[in-house]
């Protein structure tokens, strides 16, 4: 089943799809983006096959300005997964080179991580990595589900 708690999914939603993938990172980042770029992960790391694929999707983003930053984005299914994917290369990327010196990690949890019921939590320097940007989006937070309701009622 695809949903956005697969990466599979994920990714070929925002790999398909640059307009919405442009439009989710400017938001998550609250800076306007110009163009993205996407990379190529080091498929070796990835091998193993399990429910959660741990497989990120890595970009570098222009910003409006012509400042240029590195994004690694995936989804989170439970705090354990999370646990185990922050000591991980957060850019698994084929040409290190190419990564910017400003980075984000962005998370989408199906799960509140830290029990706030907020809808996005940001974070910098996790796991004594210093100078990465976390956001941690919490698709189950009460205030984002009155928002998505709302612009449902708006539709109908």
């Amino acid at each position: 089943m695809l949903s956005v708690q697969n990466n599979n999914f994920f990714q070929k939603m925002f790999g398909r799809f640059e307009e919405l993938c442009r439009e989710f990172v400017s938001g998550a980042i609250g800076q306007p983006i110009r163009s993205i770029e996407y990379l190529d992960i080091v498929p070796a790391i990835y091998t193993k096959k399990d429910k959660d694929d741990l497989k990120p999707l890595c970009l570098n983003a222009t910003l409006s300005k012509g400042k240029r930053c590195s994004i690694s984005m995936q989804s989170v299914t439970s705090m354990e997964i999370l646990l185990v994917r922050v000591p991980m290369d957060d850019y698994p990327v084929k040409d290190k080179s190419k990564l910017c010196k400003k980075r984000y990690v962005i998370y989408i949890c199906s799960f509140d991580p830290f029990g706030q019921d907020q809808i996005m939590y940001e974070m910098d320097g996790i796991d004594g990595k210093k100078g990465i940007d976390y956001i941690l989006f919490n698709t189950k937070a009460s205030e984002l589900m009155a928002d998505l309701c709302l612009q449902s009622d708006c539709l109908h």
